[in-house]
């Protein structure tokens, strides 16, 4: 499959074109020798470098004095703006089919050049660019880098406009001497290439209030081989039908340089409605003029490219919340119904051959959404929406159901199934004040960017309203608002305001303009350029308007980026026939689980999860796919260039009582060619919602015992006062060991808990024993790990009590000689538990006695005396089971550990 350049004609490297182009800038002049500093062809001729980038922009109709139109002699200026960020050297070619000496390539001349600052647009007029009198002629413009030569980076991207006007001999301004004005958009590098299809949404011949309108083809060969194979079809509005049945084609052969005029009017009768479908072989650009002679109405419109219309993914996205059904939008910045004597005719021709339906969305400055108008439309058919009001339904007084609203000025979205080429018509038939007859048109786009640029923008005289005055139309198509920056910049390159810009903020859904006679810091008279930035992708027109011309003195362009003003910017590789790209890029999906009760702060991987994508590849079709993680929590697709949503759709049976939350969609994952992008989801594994039994049993060890606690239930997870949601109080008189197991029991939400207990302990010989109020966070498992208190939805969770482990007892130890069983005094006693660290340290009383307040436990004793040699001991020691055998007697015979020395003169 061809890939739509013109760079795969290129026959001279780069280097050779620019070290010629630099010396045809400071040697010579455009008058004496055009071609010289054009790059050298292989057979000694000179072409132009026609790569078919952003740093070219292509006009297929440039007249001089031309008098086709029937409005009289019309001049044309083209404006070439620089939209780049670095100063660049442009140079203009003209078509020469004339000196055809049998060398395909010797049919463009440089005639023109010139220096052009980032930003910034100059105007040339079609008498100055040795254009002949009473001639139509294509031009092309090629930017370079100005400074950058030595360093290898070349091209610079422009943009342009055509401004025509009878007689026009003062463009870009425009004087009561003029009747007539129209203008069109420059075709973009990125927009045009071979065996593209073109299309006119509307042609037409009938008649209305002034006369009959007429439509003047032209179509121009701008490539770089002769005979180029040119067939137009025409097919009839037949309110959609599309039959060519009732339609017909006319088809010729034109050479480099030339341009091919179809009067209409020669070919069908007046009234005809129509639209018109350009095939070809070569690199083919076209507009058409539409002129009504009896009130001297005149608009143009640049044939809509089949592929640049299509709209992919970066469109879609602004417009999400519309119906699945209608997969591709373009957009109208500028409609106005019934507003102060302007209708607007919105006109969609089927790209397809198939049927296609239309929805068609209006929006105006604060957002508002008349009720929409929907038309199906047959393989080649158009149809258009246009209710015109007569000058007794001025001011709103016609029937609501006429049209999508009245007094309206705002914009338009038209959502369809298949691509559409669109042509928005704006007439002033009628009107409260003299300044009917005005009409403009432009092309219906896909170009919803962050940063846009108007070539050609003017300002008149604020004291009397006259004089060209530009204002820029924005449409926002996001449901957030935008704040719009414009920049307004002489053909130097500098500020053209006094540093100031014109900021406005644009409700989502809604338009907003802003307009040069309301920039006071803008001189009269002003003639420049704009950049316009926003903080979200918005599409934008302007309109250039002189009320001092006697007949239409009106104009509109689209905003341009570097793909030109059909769409969006992007890598804007085009193919035709449109085809699904290539899968050389990889989307995989990585899911992690987070387990907040594992004693690791590691993310595990899930394996087993259902993932599905979808989205559309950078050609605007569907791709979509899924597949299981493995065990390393990854799945991999391989995709195209696009834009995709990422979904986990099913997730593997969690633990009983457990529940997999977290992000389950990611959207927007933008994948270029050759990326290998991860996507990551971490989900986190939570007890489930609920109920479970939570018991503790609290457990005595010793006869005769009275027991009394109080248990509270408290649950972690909800916090805050009311996080104890179960409470008890437990008691049991004396009795046999058997009947001393208390109880407690309660039906709790899943959740984490801690159990918190208070235990008094009276033994039957009086001893007592309290815990004091404590809480258990855990319980010990299997392995001697320290676990949460979970309770599970369905499950009972038994926590048994440790009370030797919540109370101190009374570890007594009594020294004693060995010998005759005297107590020894002022022995040294030191207790170390069973990790063998040290509790603590005493010495032994007159009695041989030495006490420590400890808990149920493993101990060593290490006594040392002054004339004995040291002795130890271990003991497992209870404080419960020591209170249930009473006091110690008999000189520290019923201590729990006894200690003998014998003595070193023994």
């Amino acid at each position: 499959m061809k890939r739509l350049s013109v760079a795969v004609r290129m026959l001279a490297p780069l280097s050779l074109a620019l070290s010629m182009l630099a010396a045809f800038a400071v040697t010579t002049s455009a008058a004496e020798n055009p071609s010289q500093g054009w790059p050298a062809m292989w057979d000694g001729t000179t072409a132009p470098y026609l790569e078919g980038d952003s740093n070219e922009v292509y006009f297929p109709a440039v007249g001089n004095a031309d008098e086709s139109t029937g409005l009289g002699a019309a001049q044309t200026s083209i404006t070439v703006q620089n939209i780049d960020v670095d100063d660049a050297y442009i140079f203009i070619l003209v078509g020469t089919p004339e000196d055809d000496d049998g060398v395909d390539l010797d049919n463009w001349d440089v005639v023109e050049y010139a220096y052009l600052s980032a930003g910034a647009s100059k105007t040339f007029q079609a008498s100055d660019l040795e254009i002949p009198a009473g001639d139509v002629r294509p031009v092309v413009v090629v930017a370079f880098n100005a400074l950058g030569m030595d360093e290898g980076d070349y091209p610079i991207a422009i943009a342009g406009v055509a401004k025509q006007a009878v007689t026009g001999t003062s463009l870009p301004y425009t004087t009561a001497a003029d009747s007539a004005v129209s203008g069109y958009n420059a075709i973009g590098g990125r927009e045009i290439g071979f065996f593209d299809q073109l299309y006119f949404p509307i042609v037409q011949t009938n008649c209305g209030p002034g006369g009959c309108w007429n439509s003047i083809l032209r179509i121009a060969n701008m490539g770089l081989d002769d005979n180029a194979a040119v067939t137009v079809r025409f097919f009839p509005a037949d309110d959609g039908s599309g039959s060519l049945q009732t339609g017909f084609q006319l088809q010729g052969l034109v050479d480099v340089g030339e341009v091919w005029s179809i009067d209409l009017s020669e070919w069908v009768p007046e009234g005809w409605v129509g639209s018109a479908h350009v095939y070809t072989d070569d690199a083919i650009g076209a507009i058409v003029d539409r002129v009504k002679v009896g009130t001297d109405m005149w608009i143009t419109n640049t044939a809509s490219n089949a592929t640049t219309e299509n709209q992919g993914p970066a469109v879609r996205s602004a417009t999400a919340e519309a119906s699945a059904k209608y997969p591709y939008v373009v957009y109208a910045p500028d409609v106005r119904t019934d507003y102060n004597g302007w209708n607007t005719g919105i006109n969609v021709a089927n790209t397809v051959d198939g049927d296609t339906d239309v929805s068609i969305q209006y929006f105006g400055a604060n957002g508002n959404a008349p009720a929409a108008q929907t038309r199906r439309l047959a393989a080649h058919g158009m149809t258009y929406f246009y209710n015109p009001s007569d000058p007794s339904e001025d001011r709103c007084d016609q029937p609501a159901t006429d049209v999508p609203g009245c007094e309206f000025i705002g914009g338009a979205i038209i959502l369809s199934s298949n691509p559409v080429a669109v042509a928005v018509d704006g007439v002033k038939y009628f009107g409260n004040d003299a300044n009917v007859g005005q009409a403009f048109s432009y092309s219906a786009t896909g170009n919803a960017y962050d940063v846009l640029n108007a070539a050609l923008v003017q300002k008149g005289n604020p004291a009397n309203g006259m004089g060209a005055t530009s204002g820029i139309n924005f449409m926002n198509p996001n449901s957030g608002a935008a704040t719009v920056v414009t920049t307004w910049l002489n053909p130097s390159g500098f500020n053209a305001a006094n540093f100031g810009s014109s900021i406005v903020w644009v409700p989502g859904y809604a338009t907003g303009f802003v307009y040069t006679m309301f920039h006071n810091n803008l001189p009269n008279g002003y003639v420049g350029s704009a950049i316009v930035e926003s903080n979200l992708p918005v599409v934008a027109t302007t309109a250039n308007v002189d009320y001092q011309v006697s007949g239409d003195g009106t104009a509109i362009w689209n905003l341009s980026n570097p793909c030109g003003f059909f769409r969006q910017a992007g890598d804007c590789i085009y193919q035709s026939p449109l085809e699904p790209l290539d899968a050389n890029a990889t989307l995989t999906k990585e899911v992690l689980v987070d387990y907040p009760y594992d004693d690791s702060d590691d993310l595990e991987p899930l394996a087993g999860v259902l993932v599905s994508y979808e989205g559309v590849d950078d050609n605007g079709f569907d791709v979509s796919g899924s597949g299981f993680t493995g065990a390393n929590g990854t799945v991999t697709f391989a995709v195209p260039a696009g834009e995709y949503d990422i979904e986990l759709v099913d997730l593997p049976v969690a633990p009983n009582g457990y529940v997999y939350t977290g992000p389950m969609t990611d959207d927007d994952n933008w994948v270029e060619a050759n990326d290998a992008i991860t996507v990551t989801n971490v989900l986190t594994m939570e007890i489930a919602e609920g109920t479970g039994t939570l018991t503790k049993i609290l457990q005595n060890t010793g006869d005769y015992v009275s027991l009394a606690s109080e248990v509270y239930f408290c649950n972690i997870n909800a916090g805050g006062e009311d996080a104890c949601i179960a409470q008890a109080v437990v008691t049991a008189g004396y009795g046999e060991q058997g009947q001393a197991v208390n109880t407690v029991s309660a039906e709790v939400p899943a959740g984490q808990y801690a159990i918190c207990t208070e235990v008094t302990i009276t033994y039957a010989n009086s001893a007592i024993l309290s815990s004091g109020f404590d809480c258990e966070f855990g319980t010990e498992d299997d392995e001697g790990n320290i676990v949460p208190i979970l309770v599970l939805d369905g499950d009972e969770t038994v926590v048994y009590n440790d009370f030797d482990a919540q109370v101190l007892g009374s570890l007594d130890i009594y020294v004693r000689r060995d010998i005759d069983d005297t107590p020894i005094a002022d022995a040294d006693v030191c207790l170390y538990d069973a990790d063998g660290e040290l509790v603590r340290c005493t010495v032994t009383n007159l009695e041989g006695d030495a006490w420590f307040a400890v808990p149920s436990g493993v101990y060593t004793v290490n006594v040392m005396a002054e004339d004995f040699e040291q002795e130890s001991s271990v003991i497992t020691y209870s404080p419960s089971a020591d209170a249930a055998d009473g006091e110690i007697e008999d000189m520290g015979l019923d201590a729990e550990v006894i200690v003998a020395l014998d003595g070193l003169d023994f």
